[in-house]
């Protein structure tokens, strides 16, 4: 058994290098005895939680409806909105179309996206400026009261409460109560959740990158590299920047990571698709310098570009690897989606 290749510590753990909140995916071989517990545990939670919750991949999972091993999902509208901005915003026109307001995403039975109201506080500050807060359900007054100072409107007249889809008048006493206690006495018009919305919507998606979403891609690649490649063991020497990125978020991203370059297999560089959702994986020795491509959620009218992880530069040869990660759709026996090695052109 070797040591951990980010402490130093005995390397007992194994670590998914694909998270496993992406779904249960057959033939995937997990990296064995390259981490202790203590750095996967504290990887998986810190950039594990960013890849799967935040930016394009949380999204397009929520909207795929992906669950993680625990069998349920976060919406990405409702996960870290503490601050001046939430991690993933969608706006629309209100039903008005007067100002603009929060919405979340949401596919039907066919499979279908559509656009909501998301469940949210709209206030009116002094000079008239309407600002839309998030208001998820699991908030309490304290925390609450903490949003709604970071949004800059405290003390603004509360306008508008939207609550979420099939909360009615019978839920808004316990809600009446926490606004009460975040916010004082209001006399706010209030919409209870109106479902499906019809029509064509037009939104505006923001999906921030975090640094610890650039360093959960760096990590990504990386390990897939460890996993399928047998030339090095992650404890070299060459992989001490990387890894002090990875583990400790230490250096200029840009050194690391570009968020997108030009398409690494041949057919969706001209513009085919795979009629099922998938990632693609590759690694590659360019000029010397070890890279991994790193393409998430391509599929039917989706072509999200790669991005590279750059490990570093090694004397010694690499063989070139390609895999393909492919949804089935439904569960079968267990199993979201499986992943196979491919051929492709540089």
């Amino acid at each position: 058994m070797a040591d951990c290749i980010y402490c130093g510590a005995l390397g007992d753990s194994r670590e998914h290098w694909l998270p496993r909140g992406f779904g249960s995916i057959k033939g995937l071989t997990p990296l064995q005895d390259r981490l202790c517990s203590r750095c996967n545990n504290a990887l998986g939670h810190e950039l594990d939680e960013a890849i799967l919750r935040t930016g394009p991949t949380g999204f397009v999972r929520w909207a795929l409806k992906i669950e993680g091993r625990h069998g349920k999902t976060v919406n990405p509208f409702h996960y870290r909105v503490m601050g001046k901005e939430s991690a993933t915003t969608l706006t629309m026109r209100s039903p008005s179309g007067d100002y603009e307001i929060l919405a979340e995403s949401y596919t039907d039975a066919d499979g279908r996206g559509h656009a909501r109201l998301l469940r949210q506080l709209v206030f009116k500050k002094n000079d008239g400026e309407l600002v839309p807060v998030p208001f998820p359900p699991a908030y309490d007054a304290a925390r609450l009261r903490a949003l709604v100072k970071e949004r800059g409107v405290e003390g603004a007249k509360l306008e508008f409460v939207y609550l979420g889809v099939g909360e009615g008048p019978d839920d808004f006493e316990d809600i009446r109560r926490v606004l009460t206690d975040a916010v004082g006495k209001f006399g706010a018009n209030v919409y209870y959740g109106e479902g499906p919305s019809g029509g064509k919507k037009e939104v505006l998606l923001r999906a921030g990158i975090s640094l610890p979403y650039l360093r959960g891609l760096a990590k990504i690649g990386f390990h897939y590299y460890l996993a399928v490649c047998r030339t090095h063991t992650g404890a070299e020497l060459l992989f001490q920047p990387i890894r002090q990125f990875i583990r400790h978020g230490e250096g200029d991203w840009h050194s690391f990571v570009s968020l997108t370059v030009p398409q690494f297999i041949g057919q969706l560089a001209e513009g085919q698709v795979p009629e099922c959702w998938s990632h693609f994986f590759g690694c590659n020795k360019v000029n010397g310098e070890l890279v991994v491509a790193v393409q998430f959620f391509v599929g039917p009218d989706h072509l999200m570009p790669p991005s590279a992880v750059r490990l570093g530069v090694s004397s010694r040869p690499a063989k070139r690897h390609c895999h393909w990660v492919a949804y089935y759709g439904d569960k079968i026996d267990g199993y979201n989606g499986e992943i196979t090695e491919v051929l492709h052109q540089p």
